[in-house]
């Protein structure tokens, strides 16, 4: 209304966003701002901008004992042994001295 007064009309319109961009969006926690008509020389700016974020849980590595042997596997594979450390990713597992055990394999 204010810049009708003087004579003005501004039609808004939404930029084109490309699918992937939208699909990210959609499905994670993010910001979506949108600049649009700021005066710069003969032109208008017009832009928007996405800010996003994804959270993947990795399994937590357990190091443990099976007997007088240091063995790490991923939390999820249901075994008992005895916890001695948790780590982040396998390869601290295996500098500390811990070995793999493969996880069993379920039937199908």
């Amino acid at each position: 209304e204010s810049v009708s007064r003087y004579g003005f009309s501004y039609t808004f319109t939404l930029p084109t966003i490309s699918q992937e961009e939208w699909h990210n969006t959609v499905d994670d926690v993010g910001v979506l701002a949108f600049i649009q008509g700021i005066p710069m020389g003969g032109k208008f700016y017009n832009n928007y901008a996405l800010g996003g974020s994804r959270i993947l849980k990795k399994p937590e590595i357990v190091g443990a004992r099976k007997g007088s042997m240091k063995v790490y596997y991923r939390s999820t594979c249901g075994f008992t042994y005895p916890v001695e450390e948790t780590f982040s990713s396998e390869k601290a597992a295996a500098q500390k001295g811990y070995m793999p055990l493969d996880c069993p394999v379920s039937p199908s």
